[in-house]
């Protein structure tokens, strides 16, 4: 099938949400079993925006109250060397970031590899989410432990999502649905922070500052809420620019070629250029409905008591770490 998925529309994922969360945990047992393709898609979807929302807020109490043991699991990653392992630390505020005095012994190469590899600083958060996800699940209450069971047994049921490993056959898990695209959450939120730092310095021949993130923050929120609107097929298009390019992972999206500043009344603007703005018009193979990162609808209460979803409070994770660690060597990366 070419251009968009054509199917009777399903229910909203946030109406759904709105069903589920006032559904009792007896009604969300017995309640039958979606039969069409993209309904099964959208029951998932709006299953796992309920479940991220409580795994998101475990996981910013693992970060806060298991840091050092998050940080010594990071230390320990085979990508890490010596020398950048000693230079990691915990900071006054039990925040991971360098101790200036050891990176002064870190050579540029080893350190610029280190801040543009995913399998260090994005892996902060995945691991506390890691964490979080089992601690989490020990505290369910009958009705989130219902939530949970039903997405297990739709996913079984309906083969919506196999996988497959050596020779094996199985249904998607919970697990492994949320936890790829909290990974995707991520990974994405740090590559943009690079990308954005390479474009500023590049363009405006001066450091990217704290400020000036802050100001661009909400510009990036958009950006990465619309790219999570993306069918795959579109994302994968993101993904697939990047093959050119001098990225170390083929599977980020190339945000250093979509990403243009413009100057607006209002100041320094980020936006995605043009050419990129309408993917989702454009002809490409769509195997099934659009419906978008559930993390989208998955709505939290921020650090600054502030109702937002959680792609943006994710980002916000990243910002700040990469206040800390990108902001202070972002020479490295030009």
């Amino acid at each position: 099938m070419e251009g968009k998925f054509e199917a009777p529309k399903a229910v909203p994922i946030r109406k759904r949400r709105e069903a589920l969360d006032k559904a009792p945990a007896e009604a969300v047992r017995t309640e039958e079993f979606p039969k069409e393709k993209h309904a099964v898609k959208h029951e998932a979807y709006a299953i796992a925006s309920f479940l991220i929302e409580r795994y998101h807020q475990k996981t910013k109490e693992v970060l806060q109250d298991e840091s050092l043991e998050i940080l010594t699991s990071l230390k320990g990653a085979f990508v890490i060397n010596e020398e950048v392992a000693r230079a990691l630390v915990l900071d006054e505020h039990g925040q991971v970031t360098f101790d200036r005095e050891v990176l002064w012994g870190i050579d540029d190469d080893t350190l610029e590899k280190v801040l543009m590899s995913e399998m260090v600083f994005p892996k902060i958060y995945m691991r506390a989410f890691d964490r979080a996800f089992v601690q989490k699940r020990n505290e369910f209450d009958e009705k989130e432990k219902a939530i949970y069971q039903r997405l297990g047994d739709l996913f079984h049921k309906s083969q919506a999502r196999i996988v497959v490993r050596e020779n094996s056959v199985r249904a998607q898990s919970v697990e492994g649905f949320i936890s790829a695209g909290v990974a995707t959450a991520a990974t994405e939120s740090w590559n943009i922070l690079l990308a954005l730092t390479r474009k500023y310095n590049q363009e405006f021949h001066t450091p990217l500052t704290d400020e000036v993130l802050d100001a661009l923050t909400s510009d990036i929120k958009k950006i990465l809420n619309q790219t999570a609107s993306l069918h795959i097929a579109d994302f994968t298009y993101l993904r697939d620019l990047s093959v050119e390019s001098l990225q170390l992972n083929l599977n980020q999206v190339a945000w250093d070629k979509i990403l243009v500043f413009t100057e607006e009344g209002s100041g320094l603007r980020v936006s995605i250029r043009d050419e990129y703005k309408h993917l989702d018009e454009q002809e490409r193979e769509r195997r099934e409905c659009t419906v978008g990162c559930p993390g989208r609808d998955a709505i939290v209460t921020n650090d600054e008591g502030k109702k937002v979803n959680v792609v943006g409070d994710v980002f916000d994770f990243h910002k700040e770490l990469a206040k800390r660690v990108v902001l202070p060597n972002q020479g490295v990366l030009l």
